[in-house]
């Protein structure tokens, strides 16, 4: 989504933090679909998303601690 999207909505449920949207996507199961509310230029969109497993970067490693 582009910069300045605001998600008041997922899956009808009120949208409060970016803390509570990456909650409510972590806990969604792969394959789930989730229903999104985006304000976008003072017009408001729905889109449905589905859930897909974490595919992490060719080139990127991850470490430790």
């Amino acid at each position: 989504m582009p910069q300045g999207d605001i998600i008041p909505k997922a899956n009808k449920i009120a949208i409060h933090s970016a803390t509570q949207m990456r909650n409510l996507i972590g806990l969604t199961p792969v394959g789930q679909q989730v229903r999104l509310t985006i304000e976008r230029k003072n017009e408001t969109e729905n889109v449905t998303v589905e859930i897909e497993p974490f595919a992490e970067q060719k080139g990127r490693q991850r470490t430790a601690g």
